[in-house]
This record gives structure tokens, C-alpha cells and sequence, in this order.
């Protein structure tokens, strides 16, 4: 689930407009905005109610523990509409930000999406090994986006580098952190890399010049 949170008092927000007039007698945690496909989750005490994927439900996946493995890993705001990563579904869904109602999906990923990030217009979604940009939905009266691979070429390494959440420093040079192995494996480090981007639909990063050549840990996400 995607929670709101009031910054200026410190305290959960409103369950969203959307989710109390779909499900007028729903039970929802405090602040949810976007709900969860299954009410009842591990070390949670309250079993709310399961919003299915065609109404917005986000989807969440369980190891053989039953410990949730994959649910939502990132969120972006463009244009008054919410992008939020659905790892399971392999897809990013859109909301609209003033009442939280469901908008649609993006086109399925090979992978499922774990970061976002926007710039130029674009939206661009980390994805395992690959790099997708759509451009940017105007409004959310005419929500959709159309998500493709971008050309990308990574540091040379024997397995496929998986990509983390991007950053770009406002002018043009995209930084991508390279992840190799996971933080808790044996096998954990990666990289950061700086390219350039053109300004073609969809960008082409160009170069690839180490930034950090090594990290002693997965690095997860930069900001500029």
C-alpha cells in the first residue's frame, strides 16, 4: 500500500476520497492512499479490506515463510498524477494525486519495476538489468504511458548488473547506480556511472564514465 502523510502536523493523512467511495464500509489503515490486493499481511494486526488490481490494489509476493518478498518499492509524482512501482504485477500504476483514483497501468515490464524517477518530460523505471522511459501523461484526465527499453550500455561484468533508482543533475548527465549481488549476499558492491543523454524519444544514454568505480555495499539509489 502507498501511505499519505501529513508533513506539517507529523501525522498519517486521510484514507483517499476513491477507496471510501468504492468501498463505503472498508476497512483501510490510517493514510492509505493507494490500497494493498491482500488485506491480511504478516505483523500487521488489522485485516483490511483487498482492493483487486482492476480497481488499483497494489499487488504484494511471499517467500516460502510467508514474509511479504516484493511489493512497492517506489513513487513519483508528474503532472498531478502518482506513479507507484508494482513489483509483482510487473507494471507501474497511475493515480490520480487529488483523490487517489485509479487511472490505469503502464505496458508490462519483462521485469518487475522497483525505482522512478522523472526528467524532460519523461518517466524513466529501473527494472533488473534494463532502463524503460515513457513520456510523461499532461494530466490525469489523459492518463496512459507506453514504457519502452532504453539503449543502455553498462560496465562490462560477467553477470547482467541490475540498475537501481537514477538521478539526473539537472543539466545533462544521468547518473545510474550498478548493482552487483545484494546486500545481504556474499557477493555485494557495484557502481555508479555518469552518462549523457540526448534529447531524442526515446534518450539514448551516450558515454558511460565511472563516477565511483566501487562501492563496498549495493548501492540502492543516488540524488544529485
Amino acid at each position: 500500500m502507498v501511505s499519505q502523510v501529513d508533513v506539517t502536523g507529523g501525522s498519517l493523512g486521510a484514507v483517499s476520497p476513491y477507496l471510501k467511495d468504492l468501498f463505503p464500509t472498508g476497512t483501510f489503515l490510517s493514510g492509505t492512499y493507494v490500497a494493498s490486493q491482500v488485506g491480511s499481511l504478516p505483523d500487521v494486526n488489522v485485516l483490511t479490506t483487498a482492493v483487486d488490481h482492476v480497481h488499483g490494489g497494489l499487488g504484494v509476493s511471499f517467500d516460502s515463510s510467508g514474509k511479504v518478498r516484493n511489493s512497492v518499492r517506489d513513487v513519483a509524482i508528474a503532472n498531478g498524477i502518482l506513479f507507484v512501482c508494482d513489483e509483482p504485477e510487473k507494471v507501474v500504476d497511475l493515480y490520480a494525486l487529488a483523490d487517489g483514483r485509479y487511472l490505469g497501468s503502464s505496458t508490462a515490464l519483462s521485469t518487475s519495476p522497483t525505482h522512478l524517477a522523472t526528467n524532460n518530460g519523461g518517466l524513466y523505471v529501473s527494472a533488473g538489468s534494463n532502463l524503460y522511459w515513457g513520456p510523461l501523461p499532461q494530466s490525469a484526465s489523459a492518463a496512459s504511458i507506453s514504457l519502452q527499453a532504453v539503449a543502455l550500455t553498462p560496465p562490462s561484468s560477467k553477470d547482467p548488473l541490475k540498475i537501481g533508482g537514477i538521478s539526473f543533475d539537472g543539466a545533462s548527465t544521468l547518473y545510474i547506480p550498478f548493482q552487483e549481488g545484494t546486500g545481504d549476499s556474499k557477493k555485494a558492491g557495484g557502481s555508479i556511472y555518469g552518462y549523457g543523454v540526448s534529447s531524442q524519444n526515446p534518450p539514448v544514454p551516450t558515454g558511460g564514465t565511472a563516477f565511483v568505480a566501487s562501492l563496498p555495499d549495493t548501492p540502492e539509489f543516488v540524488l544529485y
